[in-house]
């Protein structure tokens, strides 16, 4: 029996496990790496880049997650120039959830109400809560996860604003104004890719827009200016921060963000890529591959 002509690799945390999800007769399944002599034309799935072989060998790269900046990296260093596509799925949509939970829990007060029962105080004023029908939202970035994000919040909030390289309207957002034209708002969601032009893009001068808001990063680390971030909690001018993605991750015991009384922690938990969302994503994009009309939705260079 004649193999396929085109090989296709698993990469990363239970890769093994998942192969039956992306069976089919058109292409042989591997988890391993791929002889660079083989003839057959070859294809990578992984969530993070494997560093076990040369990547250039690889005609098409699909991304098993949304966050694609550190496969295209990899990518760029081993000199690849492949088709290049991501999962995006249902991600905006988990992502607008967690957000939405921590701006509720931070309008009703959850905190403040759990304090009051604990010790025996009843106290409406303390107790109170206000309403997202009376916040602005601002989001940073207004791709596929952004705009996710933004559908899940529209309903409910006064005005959802994003803010964008190019300014172009998206679906879900009230407003897009150019990232140069922030203007601030009761919270900001920060869900920008890492590329050198967004890298500690939300600094100091962001923050002073912000007039006591709240910042909740779901986008990547290296977007924060950490001490920043920290300074402008000290000083009142943000009121918290939901931190969900970090420079380095895991996050170190000897990050002051651990105790920061104005800071909440998450483990990288705001938006969960399955496997069974990455074999349905590649799989729709498989046809067009086979008929060499596949095109690139990830741009290499700038890494989403």
């Amino acid at each position: 029996m004649t193999k396929p002509s085109i090989i296709v690799r698993l990469a990363g945390p239970g890769a093994e496990k998942s192969l039956p999800l992306f069976q089919s007769d058109a292409f042989e399944l591997t988890t391993a790496p791929v002889d660079p002599a083989s003839p057959a034309r070859k294809v990578l799935v992984a969530f993070r880049p494997p560093r076990d072989e040369d990547l250039s060998i690889y005609e098409w790269v699909h991304v098993a997650g949304a966050g694609s900046d550190k496969v295209a990296a990899a990518l760029q260093a081993d000199g690849a120039d492949p088709l290049m596509t991501r999962t995006v799925g249902r991600m905006g949509e988990q992502i607008g959830e967690y957000v939405l939970s921590y701006i509720l829990a931070d309008l009703q007060r959850h905190t403040e109400r759990q304090r009051l029962q604990a010790e025996g105080e009843w106290s409406i004023a303390k107790a109170e809560g206000q309403f997202l029908f009376d916040k602005n939202v601002a989001i940073l970035g207004t791709g596929g996860v952004a705009q996710g994000i933004a559908g899940v919040l529209q309903p409910l909030a006064k005005t959802v604003t994003g803010y964008s390289r190019r300014a172009e309207a998206r679906p879900g957002f009230d407003n897009v104004f150019a990232l140069t034209d922030f203007q601030g708002a009761d919270f900001l969601v920060n869900a920008l890719p890492a590329t050198t032009a967004t890298d500690e893009i939300c600094n100091a001068s962001l923050f002073e827009q912000m007039q006591g808001g709240v910042l909740i990063n779901i986008g990547r680390g290296r977007t924060l200016h950490d001490n920043d971030l920290l300074a402008a909690l000290d000083q009142g001018t943000l009121r918290h921060a939901v931190l969900d993605v970090f420079r380095e991750e895991p996050l170190q015991a000897s990050s002051a963000f651990w105790t920061h009384p104005k800071i909440t922690v998450t483990p990288h938990v705001s938006g969960i890529t399955r496997w069974e969302d990455t074999a349905q994503a590649f799989l729709s994009y498989w046809p067009a591959f086979a008929d060499g009309a596949l095109t690139s939705t990830v741009d290499l260079a700038q890494g989403y």
